[in-house]
């Protein structure tokens, strides 16, 4: 239930601060922008901020 909780609150806030991938601002940024670059991997279609891995990971019951 922990997990679930957290990715419905991980996903909100994505959207609600609305932080761009580095992708992004290189290729449309207003410092030098270079419209041709291309990253090593493709980016997820979803905000930057927060990092679902980090939540996710924070929301792991421990054993004891």
């Amino acid at each position: 239930m922990a997990l679930v909780d957290t990715q419905i609150a991980t996903s909100g806030s994505k959207y609600a601060y609305e932080r761009w991938r580095p992708v992004t601002v290189i290729r449309t940024g207003a410092i030098d922008p270079d419209p041709d670059w291309t990253p090593l991997h493709t980016s997820p279609a979803h905000p930057d901020y927060p990092s679902g891995h980090n939540t996710y990971a924070g929301a792991q019951p421990r054993s004891h």
